[in-house]
């Protein structure tokens, strides 16, 4: 299709998912809908007004809006279900040969649970080994990522193969080329469809380049995933045939991707690149205030907050709730840590003593400090 002059001065913000990679040359053409649907069936008043066809709601669909409960459902039924341990037998996966099986093994038994670290995560142990059945680009990924973190267990633990750990590694780049291929065919064809495949497959190549050390190539696929992510729950624009807020799709970016993401912000403002990442969270998937019923729960809530605190970046919500100011963050701080108190209480020693129990302490303690001293630098400025 041809691009509107409208749609080519966007430039950059409406290819949000060109990643300025080799062959990445990627663009996209957005219809843009000039009436918000009102979801009438079986076709949308709004839309025939104007003499519009509604294409969104056909009359087949289910009525009512699926519950928190069947949106889970829904996504666990996108993918096949396991009674256990995912496993990758030959003939699984015809495009694969007995070295991509061997990747795929290492990065279930070795790189996954690194990935994981500290804290519990179903994005890398179960989720992303299920998508990488039915999803090319997500499978290359994850066969380029075993080869490299074997390279980097090779190298820094046998001394005596060098020649195996290059090996290993020059086998991971050319793997991963044919993945940035498959995630750029797969945007080509897709647009805003399946953005959940999109932005996992994302996750993966900003993972893969911190791994061999690619500070910027991993800085410039986390900025352009932000935006994409940023257009997607703004809504101030139909994307056609998109992935939408409620769908299965949605939900996994929301409850799952969204969260990942904010963590790799954060853990990208240590690291040593002097391009500035100007980023706002989405949305909360964690109301801050509430009770814990997990430390997973509890990890998320944190990470919002934190977010609040990174320079000149101030989140906000979905909904358009103003930012809070610099103290109100000081008592949302302490309010997290008295729900972590209460939720900590009901578990036993060996929880309350782990070590990710101390980190998540540590980090509020941190924060909790510069939130104080920014708050103080804000009170003496406004007097000035």
């Amino acid at each position: 299709m041809r691009s509107t002059p409208a749609l080519r001065a966007r430039g950059r913000s409406i290819r949000g998912l060109n990643w300025d990679v080799e062959d990445s040359n990627i663009s996209f053409y957005f219809s843009i809908r000039r009436v918000r649907c009102d979801l009438t069936r079986p076709a949308c008043q709004r839309c025939t007004k104007t003499g519009r066809k509604c294409d969104g709601y056909p009359a087949t669909e289910s009525k009512g809006t699926p519950s928190p409960a069947q949106k889970r459902a829904l996504v666990s039924s996108s993918a096949p279900a396991l009674s256990g341990p995912l496993t990758l037998s030959p003939g699984t996966l015809a495009s694969l040969n007995a070295d991509g099986y061997r990747a795929l093994d290492y990065f279930q038994t070795k790189a996954a649970p690194e990935l994981c670290g500290f804290f519990e995560s179903d994005l890398w142990s179960t989720v992303v080994l299920q998508i990488s059945r039915r999803e090319a680009c997500v499978r290359q990924m994850i066969v380029a990522l075993g080869f490299l973190h074997e390279s980097f267990h090779t190298a820094h633990t046998t001394s005596n193969s060098p020649s195996s750990a290059l090996s290993l590694r020059q086998r991971a780049i050319g793997e991963y080329g044919l993945g940035i291929g498959l995630l750029n065919k797969h945007i080509s064809t897709q647009g805003w469809a399946n953005l959940e495949i999109t932005l996992l497959s994302s996750i993966l190549c900003v993972t893969f380049e911190w791994l061999r050390g690619d500070y910027a190539a991993a800085h410039t696929h986390l900025w352009s995933s932000m935006s994409v992510m940023t257009q997607w729950t703004d809504g101030k624009q139909s994307l056609v045939k998109g992935t939408s807020l409620s769908s299965p799709g949605g939900y996994m970016i929301r409850t799952q991707i969204g969260p990942l993401w904010t963590s790799l912000v954060l853990q990208a403002r240590t690291m040593p690149n002097d391009a500035f990442l100007s980023w706002r969270t989405p949305w909360m998937t964690e109301e801050t205030s509430e009770p814990f019923s997990s430390l997973q729960q509890a990890r998320k809530a944190l990470d919002v907050l934190l977010g609040y605190l990174l320079p000149e970046t101030i989140s906000r919500k979905v909904d358009g709730t103003p930012c809070r100011k610099p103290w109100d963050l000081a008592r949302r701080l302490t309010e997290w840590s008295q729900n972590f108190s209460t939720y900590l209480a009901t578990q036993g020693a060996d929880q309350r003593q782990s070590p990710r129990v101390t980190i998540m302490h540590l980090w509020h303690e941190d924060h909790h400090r510069c939130g104080a001293q920014r708050s103080l630098y804000e009170k003496l400025a406004a007097r000035l």
